[in-house]
């Protein structure tokens, strides 16, 4: 294990694992890149609870994020944490993966993710069934025209 040499680094290192809630997210976001929605599914807490956890996690560079339309997604990557960082967080993860806590969130993620698909799916099925209605209402009769007029030079 690489010792950190600031003392101060490590107490809010500790700090920031010494929390249930923050060794949760570490550990569904470890395996998969999830959305505040889905954390907020997963863990069974409450949507401002998993958003201020995720704050105090990004601003200490435990995870990272990245925006796909309107959704932030969040991923922890071990490899991406100084040596120090990584050391606690095997430790932490090897402790927590007894827990109630963990094998429930494991068992929620793995729905979650072989749902996902499938509301997408039907989603998108039920809206191609009324899209030319849709389209129509939205646009008009002659948006097509329209479009296709805008593609010449």
């Amino acid at each position: 294990m690489i010792a950190t040499t600031d003392p101060e680094l490590l107490m809010a290192r500790m700090d920031n694992l010494a929390d249930a809630t923050r060794l949760r997210l570490l550990r569904l976001l470890e395996r998969h890149e999830l959305g505040v929605a889905e954390l907020v599914d997963i863990l069974q807490l409450p949507q401002s609870t998993v958003s201020r956890h995720l704050k105090v996690l990004g601003d200490q560079a435990w995870l990272g994020s990245r925006s796909r339309g309107t959704t932030n997604l969040y991923r922890m990557t071990p490899g991406a944490l100084d040596p120090s960082a990584r050391a606690l967080w095997k430790l932490a993860r090897r402790e927590i993966e007894g827990w109630a806590t963990s094998r429930q969130d494991e068992l929620r993620l793995e729905r979650h993710l072989s749902n996902g698909g499938r509301r997408a799916e039907e989603f998108f099925a039920g809206a191609a069934v009324q899209w030319d209605k849709l389209r129509r209402e939205l646009y008009g009769d002659r948006y097509g025209i329209a479009a296709l007029l805008a593609l010449l030079p």
